[in-house]
């Protein structure tokens, strides 16, 4: 499937409207609500790519790579059912720098003339949003040891990961735990949180009311 991804070529098709604006569209923007979307401008060019510098800057399954291309090409059929002008560049394509910032210059040397926008990060409206639905089965939600695993913003943060209660433990550590307890009578029966609530029944209980009252504290 991964092979079969590769093999699609890039569309070559560019807008003979004037280019005034271009919007990079990341993978954890896919949300088709975003006020960009709510009207199709003729000016607008709106960018998404593949780059090896995604696939390859740490550990992934494959199937979560795969998963995270299909969100991307679903994304980006909805953009061309609903009339917005979109490049995209794929993993394969010839031209592609295998950066986003590499990319993103060739793109903005075609319309000398444009501006250029990104959107902040929105992980819930990835989550919810990028493939209408199909395939989300459980919360998108992480502790501070999934985080600093899946990336490299924990390299400089005095907060630590490993610990639970300690004063400079990871704050997404009873956060997490916090979620997961407010809305345990929803998601208990989720096989995908099996593990998670397992996890947080054999917790000794002093130290489940420490992580509850330290997340609350935050909040």
């Amino acid at each position: 499937m991964f092979a079969r991804l590769q093999s699609i070529e890039a569309s070559r098709d560019f807008p003979l409207e004037p280019i005034t604006e271009i919007r990079l569209i990341l993978g954890d923007k896919l949300n088709h609500l975003h006020s960009w979307f709510r009207k199709c401008r003729p000016d607008v060019l709106y960018v998404m790519m593949k780059c090896r510098s995604d696939t390859d800057y740490c550990q992934h399954h494959i199937q979560k790579v795969v998963t995270f291309f299909m969100s991307m090409r679903s994304f980006s059929r909805w953009l061309n059912d609903y009339g917005h002008t979109l490049h995209y560049i794929y993993l394969n394509d010839p031209e592609n720098c295998q950066s986003i910032t590499g990319n993103l210059e060739r793109v903005l040397a075609w319309y000398p003339g444009a501006g250029g926008a990104c959107q902040q990060p929105d992980t819930r409206g990835m989550s919810q949003s990028a493939d209408g639905g199909l395939m989300v089965s459980k919360p998108y939600t992480s502790s501070g040891q999934y985080i600093r695993r899946m990336g490299d913003y924990c390299g400089s943060c005095r907060y630590n990961p490993n610990l639970s209660t300690e004063p400079n433990v990871c704050q997404f550590n009873s956060l997490y735990w916090h979620f997961h307890d407010r809305h345990e009578r929803l998601l208990n029966s989720n096989v995908c949180l099996a593990m998670v609530y397992r996890n947080w029944d054999h917790t000794d209980r002093s130290k489940r009311e420490a992580l509850l009252f330290k997340a609350e504290a935050l909040s």
